[in-house]
Parts: C-alpha cells; structure tokens; sequence
C-alpha cells in the first residue's frame, strides 16, 4: 500500500480500516480515504480554508460561513454570461479561453455564476421539492457549493440545453483545453464516489494553471489533489 502513488502515512490505519470494510484494492482504498470517503458525506463539519484563494476546497466535507463573499467579485459581460459575477482572475481567463474557441467558431457563456448562501439554498430548497430523492447527487446544500467561492461556472452554448452539454463540440475541446486556461471538469464521469455528485459536463472550476494541468495530466479530482498536497503538507 505504500508505493501507492497518493499514499499519505497519516492515514495508514484508515486505509487499512477502510479496506477490511470494503475489500477494495489498495489504489481504491487510497482515493477513497484521501477523499474522506470512510467519512458519511457533511459528518465532518471541516471549515473550508478562505487563505487558499484558487484552491479552496468545498465539497460535502468542507463549508463557507453563511456570509461568505469572495472580495475581488467582477461583473462578467453579458457577451460571456448570464448576469451575475465571478473573480476577477476567473473572469480574465475565462474571458480569454471563450475569445479563443470562439475563433474555431465554438460558443462557449457562463450559464451560472457566484451564487450566495442565500441563493444556493433556494435552489438546494427547489431541488428538494422536486426531486427528493436525487437532490443530493445533484444539488449541494447552502454553505458547501463551489458557486459561493466564485470560482465555479456552468458552461453551455445557446443551442442546446444544458445537460445536452456533453454532447456538444465546445464540451469536445473544453476536455482538451482547459485546463490551459486554469479550469477543471470538477465532477468527471466515473469519480461520483469521490466528488459525492453526479457527473456534470458543464461544471467547471478555476484552480489556476500549474494545478490544471496537473490535474488533467493525471486523471485525478481536485479533491484528491487538495488532499496529497494540501492537506497533507499542512501536517508538514
């Protein structure tokens, strides 16, 4: 188990704990454990570290206070976007990568931007309504949506709906290239179990470019990333 790739000492007798419960292979076992998959989803109450700008985590193990705002929030141009806002740095990139696939006639808006609490729980609240039993898959509750951080986006093109989004060339070359500009496929097909949400072709996130690529290179989630070398440095 320790020559695996993302092993982290620490969680050695979790990995092992882990593994006599479920009797997954060493590599499983090590993503699952890093993800806090031995964890039941919103039981550790983890507070989302704010000084990590680009790479702050939220998912269903970490969450932003109620009154989070990021502080460096731009309007986007309604050329690129649906009204609303994101961070300056996540603006000017995804600015760039729309100019640039535009050029191979490829249209690529920002169907939603930075959400607050209050509107994530309104949409969480609607989800609830109407699809009880999926809502978690599909929706995440107030305080843990990467939409408050401003860092997250929902891309489409206007001629499809976005769930049809995976099935369209802009999908086709945001899979290639971007991570060139700093963003992710955040909730990857085949990654459920570690991410807690269903695959979503058009939800990306802007981690910056070095740890794009290395993401992308590497076929892993950001969550696995965050934990090898994040958390774990933070134990030093």
């Amino acid at each position: 188990m320790k020559n695996e790739k993302y092993y982290i000492d620490n969680y050695l007798e979790r990995y092992i704990n882990y593994q006599y419960k479920t009797n997954k292979n060493n590599k499983e076992v090590i993503s699952d454990v890093n993800c806090n998959r031995d964890y039941e989803y919103y039981s550790l109450n983890n507070k989302a570290d704010k000084q990590l700008n680009n790479l702050i985590l939220v998912n269903k193990y970490y969450k932003l206070d109620k009154d989070y705002i990021p502080n460096d929030l731009v309007e986007i141009d309604k050329k690129y976007s649906v009204k609303g806002s994101i961070k300056k740095e996540v603006n000017n990139s995804f600015i760039k990568m729309c100019d640039d696939a535009l050029k191979l006639n490829l249209h690529i808006i920002n169907a939603s931007p930075y959400r607050s609490y209050e509107r994530q729980k309104k949409i969480y609240d609607n989800y609830y309504k109407e699809k009880k039993e999926l809502v978690e898959q599909v929706s995440a509750r107030p305080g843990y949506s990467e939409h408050q951080t401003g860092l997250a986006m929902d891309f489409r093109n206007l001629e499809v709906d976005i769930e049809d989004f995976g099935n369209t060339y802009e999908f086709k070359w945001l899979l290639d290239n971007a991570y060139k500009y700093g963003f992710i496929l955040r909730y990857p097909k085949g990654k459920e179990n570690l991410t807690g949400y269903n695959y979503e072709p058009w939800h990306y996130r802007y981690v910056g470019y070095e740890v794009a690529k290395y993401i992308y290179e590497n076929d892993i989630t950001f969550d696995e990333y965050y934990a090898y070398f994040i958390e774990n440095k933070k134990r030093g």
